[in-house]
């Protein structure tokens, strides 16, 4: 077997993936944040893509290996901050649907008198 730990090459798709990695983040986070919505993306989807950043942090850190923990902090960060917005637009829209039934109730009250 060729050991390829230290060699340029290793190196080299090291940091073309975390550029690639940096590179499809950004337009997701910066939609998400720009609109502040998320609705378009699923919650599963968010779950996974978080639980998956984490196993691959914790194996990072058992092989002691800078690039691969520097690409799944990249992801974990932008994952984090899509959920943040997920969770706000959840918040707001279960806000929004008890306003508007508490209006409808009102409505209802009124119409009876």
């Amino acid at each position: 077997m060729v050991n390829l730990e230290n060699s340029p090459e290793v190196l080299t798709f090291a940091i073309l993936g975390n550029i690639l990695n940096l590179a499809y983040n950004i337009p997701l986070v910066y939609r998400v944040w720009q609109t502040r919505s998320s609705k378009n993306i699923s919650g599963a989807f968010l779950l996974l893509r978080f639980l998956g950043s984490i196993s691959w942090l914790i194996y990072a850190a058992l092989v002691e290996d800078v690039w691969v923990a520097a690409s799944y902090t990249i992801t974990l960060i932008a994952t984090t901050l899509v959920f943040y917005i997920k969770c706000k637009d959840r918040a707001n829209k279960k806000l929004i649907t008890e306003l508007e039934l508490h209006v409808e109730s009102e409505v209802i009250e009124e119409s009876e008198v």
